[in-house]
């Protein structure tokens, strides 16, 4: 079983548990999708510097490896990961860009001293996939 964890608000993951994942509304330094990582404090980090420490929670997702795998994820590696932060920030893309992949893999670039990976979600199977799969809240 893999983890993965998506850091937020309060009212962002109610609006998760009864709308669903939207891929259309996560911008981030590999342009628009639905980001999650594997290190449950990352997301903690994140949602707290987004929302607030009293506005924080995290959705943690439990998924089958061979689920996971299934999805054939793009892996980008650390320096092509960098190539492309730096070209969807430069063409003010952090909100559009999408790589017409079912999951995009790589490290987070765009913080040093980060040591985590990111997966952007960014078509509808693998919307599914997760949204098929266990999730709960953390706080």
């Amino acid at each position: 079983m893999l983890k993965f964890y998506h850091g937020t608000s309060h009212n962002n993951v109610d609006n998760i548990e009864n709308n669903g994942i939207d891929t259309e509304r996560g911008c981030g330094e590999l342009g628009q999708g639905f980001y999650l990582t594997d290190k449950a404090y990352e997301a903690f980090n994140w949602a707290d510097m987004q929302h607030g420490f009293h506005n924080k929670e995290v959705l943690e997702y439990t998924i089958e490896e061979e689920e996971f795998y299934n999805l054939e994820p793009l892996v980008l590696e650390y320096n092509r990961a960098v190539y492309y932060r730096n070209r969807i920030k430069e063409d003010a893309e952090t909100c559009t860009f999408q790589f017409e992949e079912s999951l995009v893999w790589s490290n987070i670039v765009g913080v040093q001293g980060i040591y985590a990976d990111q997966f952007k979600l960014e078509s509808e199977d693998s919307v599914n996939c997760f949204e098929q799969n266990p999730r709960r809240r953390l706080q």
